[in-house]
């Protein structure tokens, strides 16, 4: 595995006078997902409004919470077609995410329900699943005929050994991600693709290293 300094430069270089449409793409899909969010917090205590209007928040932001899942899949497999010389727009991100709304739907809801489960257990085991699964979206953009399980177990198996690598490649951010806290995080709708093209640096070097075995 190459290096994480190499790993973030090579991202730098994808990003390199293309970051327009990454950040605007960033830029949206925080905007959207803020939105079920909101809502769910508005009809929490200290309530602002009446016990009704309260439940009806709550209630529709949780059914948009789900019915936004298929956006973390299309923002997240967006960048590894960014890598591949795609333009990453948001047009990208929506066919992504919604193209096959089944698909990108039991994916992301699959895959962050054995993550709860796993935390459920403790916060640690739920933390290295997390590690394990990384590389489900990316395979399944890859393979879309593979089942949900089929993704989560090739990620399993690519990420094995290298899950220490991919949290200290994470945790090699912390320096930006504290500039972005100081720009009143304005800074994250460039941290974010930064992090995510350097993701999908990171599974394409894992599949070199696994090119003797099918995935």
């Amino acid at each position: 595995m190459i290096t994480r300094k190499e790993l973030r430069q090579q991202a730098l270089d994808a990003l390199s006078g293309k970051w327009t449409m990454p950040v605007l793409a960033t830029l949206i899909y925080i905007a959207i997902t803020a939105v079920p969010r909101i809502l769910t917090n508005l009809g929490k205590p200290p309530y602002l409004f009446e016990p009704v209007t309260n439940a009806i928040l709550i209630t529709t932001g949780f059914i948009l919470l789900i019915f936004l899942l298929p956006l973390e899949y299309g923002f997240g497999v967006s960048f590894l077609r960014f890598c591949k010389g795609n333009t990453l727009t948001v047009k990208e991100m929506f066919d992504a995410s919604f193209g096959d709304y089944a698909k990108a739907f039991v994916r992301a809801f699959v895959t962050s329900f054995f993550v709860f489960l796993w935390t459920l257990l403790l916060i640690v085991p739920g933390f290295i699943k997390a590690l394990a699964y990384s590389m489900t979206f990316f395979i399944s953009d890859e393979h879309p005929e593979w089942t949900t399980l089929q993704c989560i177990d090739e990620s399993e198996r690519m990420m094995k050994g290298h899950k220490w690598e991919l949290f200290l490649l994470i945790l090699s951010f912390i320096g930006w991600f504290l500039l972005a806290l100081l720009s009143l995080g304005i800074g994250f709708l460039w941290l974010r693709p930064y992090i995510h093209v350097t993701k999908a640096k990171f599974y394409e070097q894992l599949k070199l290293e696994n090119c003797d075995e099918i995935i």
